[in-house]
């Protein structure tokens, strides 16, 4: 099995060109993070042995995409940091199809101009290791309407944002300004962060399928009759 991240940036920019200079991670950059979210995948779901690829979509939105996307999936007209869209959340749990070769777990929209400004306790990188950290666990129907399981997030996602930082600067030198390390699981900070539906294909402007369930920073309760 192998994990493959389709990474996208609307318009073909690169995230280190021009047009997106918020980004510090280039396109070829992310591939380090794929050995890293294969491995936890298998550990999280063993059954991903079975596929012969498994893979996320990630789109690095602007502002104004990502708020678009907010308020025609959420009904929040508001930019956000990162917007989860999986594919096998059913109401018990993760529920992949196991028959097919080629997985879709589902699609990522992070910002990284949002997650700039709503994190700025984090070096940029560091802040997106964290929204994809967080919004992988997402696409595997992890969540944080309870305390409970919060608590269970919180401290994951910070040990997957903590394996995805070493392999971003695993043989490059930290650039000056940046920190290898976190806040540890411990940080109460909230995140916030948004899941919307169980979906099957990326959202567009005409696709108007997906559900309206959101879950945001520390919020308990979804607004989804789905759920």
């Amino acid at each position: 099995m192998k994990l493959v991240l389709n990474v996208d940036v609307p318009g073909g920019q690169s995230p280190a060109g021009d047009g997106d200079p918020q980004s510090p991670v280039p396109i070829a950059a992310w591939q380090r993070f794929e050995p890293v979210l294969e491995r936890e995948l298998l550990g999280l779901y063993p059954g991903a042995a079975r596929h012969e690829a498994v893979e996320v979509s990630v789109t690095l939105a602007a502002p104004e995409e990502i708020r678009r996307l907010n308020r025609e999936y959420r009904e929040r007209d508001e930019a956000t940091d990162v917007l989860s869209f999986p594919m096998w959340e059913g109401e018990q749990g993760f529920a992949p199809d196991p028959m097919m070769p080629v997985l879709p777990l589902g699609d990522v929209v992070i910002c990284p101009e949002e997650t700039a400004r709503l994190h700025p306790e984090l070096p940029l990188d560091e802040a997106l290791c964290l929204m994809l950290a967080h919004s992988f666990l997402h696409l595997l129907a992890w969540d944080h309407d309870t305390e409970e399981r919060q608590t269970a997030m919180w401290a994951r996602q910070d040990e997957i944002r903590a394996r995805l930082l070493d392999a971003l600067h695993a043989g490059h030198p930290v650039p000056c300004g940046y920190k290898a390390s976190g806040p540890s699981a411990d940080d109460k900070r909230a995140h916030p962060c948004a899941v919307v539906g169980t979906r099957t294909s990326c959202p567009s402007a005409d696709d108007k399928r997906a559900h309206p369930c959101a879950v945001v920073g520390t919020r308990t309760s979804c607004p989804s009759e789905a759920r």
